[in-house]
Formats: C-alpha cells, sequence, structure tokens
C-alpha cells in the first residue's frame, strides 16, 4: 500500500472508523509473489505478526 491508497480509504470510508492503516512505503514495482518483495515484507511485517501471536 502506497500513500495515497491510505487517502483513498480514509476519504472514501470517512463515516467509518477504521483501524490505524500502516504504510509501508514498499514500491508498486514488483510481480506478485515476487521473491524481493517476500523477503521486504518478511522483514517488515513478520515482527509484527510475532509479536501480536506472542512470539
Amino acid at each position: 500500500m502506497e500513500r495515497e491508497h491510505k487517502v483513498w480509504l480514509a476519504t472514501r470510508f470517512e463515516d467509518l472508523d477504521l483501524p490505524p492503516i500502516e504504510v509501508l512505503d514498499i514500491p508498486d514495482e514488483y510481480a506478485y509473489m515476487d521473491p524481493k518483495l517476500m523477503e521486504i515484507l518478511r522483514m517488515t511485517v513478520g515482527p509484527e505478526i510475532e509479536a501480536l501471536l506472542g512470539g
């Protein structure tokens, strides 16, 4: 997700109490399941998921 997506969501659903939306600032230049993208996601989101799961 890029910042423009976050703005669009917040504007589109401004009447709803949305949960916090995190922008990872990962450019939209990767193909689906691109190994480089997967590694970026593991490094960025992996620790957050582990923390949520109590790991």
